[in-house]
């Protein structure tokens, strides 16, 4: 569909032509399911949108950049394709009712003949024994074997669920489970193992609350550095855990999706933003960088970085310009501050001066605003600049400083908010 709404004609379209041309297709037959299948917006649309975190309008607007002319498509004249059969099967995510009563059991306690007790506790697959099992919860401990293959040795031995106890400190990530199962942290493990001391024959239930949106926030495992080497970590941040993503099928598991978490995944998701940016304008990295950061969201306990990237980032139009010298210079330590968006200031660093470069096509009036320090003052207050245009502008800091004061400068423009710089004075 996406291809039809770029050219004007869809997948049917192209691979009937290679049919008739093999010889294994008629003209009236390629006619006939081209009718029935192009340009016919897919029942899935709705479910693929939602994956996105995208309106319909949105996806419109980015396939249309992309179309090849005279073809000009047309929202509005688009019929809706037939739903495929199995489209309620794909979305497994959910838990629509109870698990239990059912007795709950330890996984080292349930030990399959010539298995040993510490791979049980582990559920490394293979290791339970299903007449020890079947019918039950069974309490799994994290390492060794994939979160997702202990699900998956529990569901062998049919086991009706599974509770994961993290005995380390660390994050109690989502996975798309075998069973259903419930993420527990050491402390609340060691509590249920205490119950089941005292219950050896206990059931427990395992109850869905429905999907809940939790503030976003910087994962425990994010990397974090000191201000004083002229850099603010964590900067920039993409969403990284209980990512809804594509899964490859194999051998254990006939799974299509998967729930995944860590620094790769937020990357992906930064990355796909960096080439919207550049799509219809390229432009270099540390301009389409500046732009990411520059229109970032702030995001509590990110020590005052630009914070998590959204959507917006394509339609910046204010950037920091890095050159690779700079990065040059401050990796081999000839250069105290970096000189991203980010400003960090200290007693023998109180002013920062940085290039900055109007990103969209059109001349602009950009208009500085401080807040959260009183002291800080900006050159320039007011920057005009054409399209591609740049110029310097000085922030200085002024009277007494305290370690770990944060603040920030908004630039805004006709559009409402261009770009946010950060701002922490460092000790």
């Amino acid at each position: 569909f996406a291809k039809f709404v770029k050219r004007g004609y869809g997948r049917t379209n192209h691979l009937a032509t290679i049919d008739i041309r093999n010889g294994e297709l008629g003209r009236e037959q390629a006619l006939a399911l081209e009718a029935e299948y192009d340009g016919k917006r897919p029942a899935s649309m709705d479910w693929f949108l939602k994956i996105l975190q995208l309106t319909e309008a949105e996806l419109y607007e980015i396939l249309e950049k992309h179309q090849v002319h005279p073809w000009k498509f047309d929202p509005a004249a688009v019929e809706t394709g037939p739903r495929l059969p199995d489209m309620d099967l794909w979305d497994q995510t959910r838990l629509d009712k109870p698990v239990g009563p059912a007795r709950l059991v330890l996984g080292s306690a349930a030990a399959s003949p010539g298995s040993a007790r510490k791979d049980a506790r582990l559920c490394v697959p293979g290791s339970l024994d299903a007449a020890k099992v079947g019918g039950r919860v069974v309490v799994c401990t994290r390492g060794g074997v994939s979160r997702t293959d202990k699900s998956r040795a529990v569901q062998l031995a049919d086991g009706v669920g599974m509770v994961l106890v993290n005995e380390v400190t660390g994050s109690l990530d989502p996975d798309l489970h075998s069973v259903p199962t419930v993420h527990v942290d050491a402390r609340e493990g060691g509590e249920l193992s205490r119950w089941l001391a005292r219950h050896p024959r206990g059931r427990v239930t395992l109850t869905p609350r429905g999907t809940q949106s939790t503030p976003a926030r910087v994962a425990g495992w994010s990397r974090v550095g000191d201000p004083q080497l002229g850099v603010v970590t964590p900067d920039l941040l993409g969403t990284g855990a209980g990512v809804l993503a594509a899964g490859r099928a194999d051998a254990s598991s006939d799974a299509r999706w998967q729930l995944v978490s860590g620094t790769s995944v937020a990357a992906a998701e930064v990355s796909g933003l960096a080439a919207v940016i550049r799509s219809p304008r390229p432009g270099s990295a540390t301009l389409v960088r500046s732009a990411l950061a520059g229109t970032a969201d702030p995001v509590p306990g990110s020590r005052n970085g630009a914070g998590l990237a959204r959507r917006a980032a394509g339609a910046a139009t204010y950037g920091v310009a890095v050159t690779a010298g700079d990065y040059r210079a401050w990796l081999d330590g000839r250069r105290v501050e970096l000189g991203t968006a980010a400003l960090v200031l200290d007693r023998d660093r109180r002013t920062v001066t940085r290039t900055v470069t109007n990103l969209s096509r059109t001349t602009r009036t950009f208009t500085a605003q401080v807040s959260g320090l009183p002291g800080l003052r900006v050159s320039t207050g007011t920057v005009r600049l054409g399209p591609g245009d740049s110029a310097e502008v000085t922030v200085r800091l002024v009277g007494r400083l305290r370690d770990g004061t944060r603040g920030e400068v908004l630039w805004r423009d006709d559009s409402g908010t261009a770009a946010r710089w950060p701002v922490v004075v460092s000790r």
